[in-house]
Order: structure tokens, then C-alpha cells, then sequence
């Protein structure tokens, strides 16, 4: 069973940066994409939060979308 948006470790992180509609909508695409991986843990990098509750480059949005979230940069903007 694919985990509800908003049991993700990492919405409030993720709605933070672009708003609750458009986190709903973009985890949304990642739990249901077919490559979805979860993660059940979260590490750090040069001491930066790091969204780490899936496989970043297996999502619909890939890498570059969510190393900028990563970086609170929304990149709807």
C-alpha cells in the first residue's frame, strides 16, 4: 500500500517551501509513480537538511526539482 502525502516524512519540509497544494500535488506524483522508493531514514549533508524519504532521481520531477526544495528555493518561481 502507497503511504498517504501526508504521512511522508518530509511534507511539512516540502510544503514549507512551495505551499501544502503544490506538495500535495508533486508527493502526489511520487508515491504513485511506478519507481517509487521509500526511505525510512533521514541523514544530513554538510549539516543541510536533506529530503530523504524517497529516491529523489526516481520521481516524475527528478533530481534538480528536489535539490531545489532541498535548498528552499521554490521552483515554481
Amino acid at each position: 500500500m502507497k503511504p498517504h502525502v501526508k504521512d511522508i516524512p518530509c511534507f511539512k519540509e516540502v510544503s514549507e517551501v512551495i505551499g501544502r497544494g503544490n506538495a500535495n500535488i508533486e508527493l502526489f506524483k511520487v508515491v504513485t509513480h511506478k519507481d517509487f522508493t521509500p526511505i525510512s531514514y533521514v541523514f544530513n549533508i554538510e549539516d543541510s537538511p536533506l529530503i530523504a524519504a524517497f529516491e529523489w532521481d526516481n520521481t516524475p520531477q527528478g533530481w534538480d526539482f528536489w535539490c531545489c526544495i532541498n535548498e528552499g528555493i521554490n521552483p515554481y518561481e
